[in-house]
């Protein structure tokens, strides 16, 4: 908490003690300084009332992720009806941060690309028949999806199904 509120006061005397006419932006979690301002002030100031303090413009980010929107980008070539389930398949699964899902979708893409690039590859045929240009299967992306997931943020999942020896 006390790192927070002292980042937030250096950043209020960059802004403070800076030359010209600059515009900075600035991404908060609102609600990690709410609770650092809780903790050392407690009702003695309000988290609103400190963040006008610093920033005289501010605006929050929509809390109503359209997945499917993100969906579109990646898989722009694909009927909607694929889109669709891998949405659902997100969604089943709880995975909906977008940073998250662009990490997973990103290096997704890679393998993809790698596939499409270099079918006769020997690591390349390692790879299920991902959906590449309207082919291939849905539970394959599905499949390459959920590890993707399992290794960036479920490391130790990972590892158990890694781990063929033990079973």
């Amino acid at each position: 908490a006390e790192n927070v509120l002292n980042l937030l006061s250096a950043i209020k005397l960059f802004f403070t003690l800076g030359k010209g006419k600059v515009i900075y932006f600035c991404g908060v979690d609102k609600s990690a300084i709410s609770e650092a301002v809780k903790v050392k002030y407690r009702e003695i100031i309000k988290s609103e009332e400190y963040l006008e303090k610093i920033f005289d413009i501010s605006s929050n980010m929509s809390k109503d992720f359209q997945i499917v929107k993100l969906l579109n980008h990646y898989f722009s070539n694909e009927e909607q009806d694929f889109t669709d389930k891998i949405e659902k398949f997100f969604k089943e699964v709880k995975f909906k941060n977008p940073r998250h899902l662009k990490k997973v979708l990103n290096k997704y893409i890679i393998i993809r690309e790698f596939k499409k690039d270099n079918p006769d590859n020997e690591l390349s045929k390692l790879i299920p028949n991902i959906r590449i240009d309207g082919e291939g299967y849905f539970l394959s992306t599905i499949f390459v999806l959920y590890i993707i997931i399992l290794f960036e943020f479920y490391y130790e999942k990972f590892e158990e199904i890694k781990d063929y020896a033990a079973k």
